[in-house]
């Protein structure tokens, strides 16, 4: 039963992406060759012409099986078309790199340490108001100059605070709205002012920023003919090359994958998706 259900669902796939294949082809306004399907057709009737419940069956089904070989034609002619996709120039490759050199730049990697004093998200105002007032008096003794790794260690209830509340390098997304933007403001070696989140108060500070960083087209030339010959497949393409239109969900980068401390539990949903955290 579970080979079925899976070979079930391997043909659902497919007989969706034979769908989009055929609406493509159709959009593009590809016609059918007749002179293909109506051999075909032939080929059909003959397979078929000792059968005694052809004659019957013939009218009914012949009309299906037409529809099915025009489809399979056009869609056949498509995937030809895709496919020959010819090999990039240095100079197509060259262009493109010049046209899109912030796909071969490396972002800007914040280095963030955080303090959470944790309030419940049920509390009452007073108990959130007091949280706030706490962490203004660390803000201030922050800029005073008192250890932030230190106060974090005794202050914070996050998971960082025994890494004295360092986040590691992130990327851009990594953090939700409000404390992305709260960060993107700050200059290494700054900290921000007690922010509010969904379990508790906040005190975000930057202790450096890596700046963004060129590759050379040298460096970067496999990855600029993968993404010219994947732009090219879309020009030419299908409506699954183009994912139907529809924007890749985002994802959070895992710990690994920068080599960071494990970001704030406040900021993350128990399944690691990202939070509207921020509040009123």
């Amino acid at each position: 039963m579970l080979s079925l259900r899976h070979s079930n669902g391997r043909w659902g796939i497919k007989l969706v992406a034979n769908a989009l294949l055929v609406h493509e082809a159709k959009r593009r306004k590809l016609k059918p060759d007749n002179a293909t399907v109506d051999q075909q057709l032939q080929n059909y009737e003959q397979r078929f012409a000792n059968d005694p419940k052809w004659p019957e069956a013939r009218k009914r089904v012949l009309p299906i099986i037409t529809k099915k070989l025009q489809d399979e034609d056009i869609r056949n002619q498509l995937e030809k078309l895709v496919r020959n996709v010819p090999p990039p120039t240095q100079q197509q490759l060259r262009q493109y790199y010049d046209a899109h050199a912030d796909k071969f730049t490396s972002p800007p990697q914040p280095r963030v340490s955080v303090i959470l004093i944790r309030v419940d998200p049920s509390s009452t105002e007073e108990e959130w108001n007091k949280a706030m007032e706490e962490g203004e008096g660390l803000v201030k003794r922050l800029r005073a100059g008192e250890d932030f790794a230190t106060m974090a260690h005794d202050y914070s209830g996050d998971v960082t605070a025994e890494e004295g509340g360092d986040m590691g390098y992130l990327h851009s997304g990594m953090l939700p709205g409000l404390p992305e933007e709260i960060v993107s403001k700050l200059q290494p070696g700054e900290t921000a002012d007690p922010t509010k989140l969904l379990e508790g108060v906040a005190i975000f500070r930057l202790t450096d920023r890596i700046q963004p960083a060129a590759s050379s087209f040298e460096a970067s030339q496999q990855r600029v003919s993968e993404l010219w010959l994947s732009e090219q497949a879309i020009l030419r393409g299908t409506p699954s090359s183009r994912s139907s239109g529809r924007k890749r969900p985002f994802t959070w980068m895992s710990r690994a994958s920068c080599h960071s401390p494990p970001l704030p539990k406040s900021l993350l949903k128990n399944d690691g998706a990202a939070l509207p955290v921020e509040t009123k």
